[in-house]
């Protein structure tokens, strides 16, 4: 009889990787059709367009252009990304991120650049985190390394995001900030009046604070019902734009929905892949062990 290595670099692909390499597919594509949106449905003029005018002095007419070009390709992206991303697709989706995100930080528009960045860390990292779940399903002995790699790199990004746009929640409580607008329209929305500027504020604080500690909680430790709480958050926090600022938010609520798709994401490779206890990786195929054995 054959031998059985119990050697997971020896083993067969990781158990459940599919339903994880769906969920960023389906959030990638959003995220690629909220940016698309905001030019196509409402004209927003993107960052990487007022850089270019007020850096580079490109006259208005060029750079919305480029922003409906930008547009178009992101709306096809989106497609591809749902259907089946290919690399050069996602690296260039990825490359674009990178341009967009770090027009923000350059003109850093009612944030530090810090803030910024941390905030956009699922939004810039999601391209690539996709590119390697699809590119490494394979039987290949690095494959295990591949995805402990993807997981690591997802924490990574969901904490930075959640640290992020905590830290902001909190500095736009105390000044006025844009995060304190969407707040005071969601609760006038969900409520039906109008809160005065301490509750709003009072509210805005405290959820930045929980942000702040779910961001934490996921990057040092490996907890599935945090994961959990980090996309009912995301959820709550790509939805709070819409309900917030009203048809002119729902592009950013697509493109939000991120901080909800890669907890999610996580979440299912923890529990799929992983077992507790004894830690072990379980590849696909495997029965899982009872507790003692």
């Amino acid at each position: 009889m054959a031998h059985v290595s119990r050697d997971p670099y020896d083993s067969p692909p990781l158990r459940g990787l599919g339903p994880v390499q769906g969920t960023l597919r389906v959030f990638v594509a959003l995220q690629c059709w909220g940016y698309a949106a905001a030019h196509l449905h409402f004209g927003s003029k993107s960052a990487v367009a007022r850089m270019l005018e007020q850096e580079f002095y490109l006259p208005v007419g060029d750079t919305q252009l480029f922003d409906l070009a930008a547009a178009i390709a992101l709306s096809l992206t989106g497609m591809s990304c749902l259907l089946r991303p290919a690399w050069p697709v996602l690296f260039g989706l990825f490359l674009g991120q990178v341009l967009f995100v770090g027009s923000k930080a350059w003109l850093s528009e009612d944030s530090h650049p810090a803030l910024i960045l941390m905030q956009h860390g699922a939004m810039l990292f999601s391209p690539i985190i996709l590119a390697c779940a699809d590119l490494w399903p394979s039987k290949q002995k690095f494959s295990l390394g591949f995805w402990i790699a993807i997981a690591a790199l997802m924490r990574l990004a969901v904490c930075a995001s959640l640290l992020g746009i905590g830290l902001q929640a909190i500095f736009d409580s105390h000044n006025s900030g844009e995060l304190l607008k969407v707040a005071s329209g969601t609760l006038r929305t969900l409520t039906g009046q109008s809160p005065d500027t301490p509750t709003t504020q009072s509210a805005l604080c405290i959820l930045g604070a929980f942000q702040i500690g779910l961001g934490i909680t996921l990057l040092l430790s490996r907890s599935r019902p945090a994961a959990s709480l980090a996309v009912v958050v995301g959820v709550l926090t790509a939805a709070s734009f819409s309900l917030g600022l009203g048809l002119a938010g729902y592009p950013r609520t697509l493109t939000h929905l991120i901080l909800a798709g890669m907890p999610a994401a996580l979440g299912l490779f923890w529990m799929s892949a992983i077992e507790e206890g004894e830690f072990r990786y379980v590849p696909e195929g495997y029965p899982r062990l009872s507790p003692g054995h």
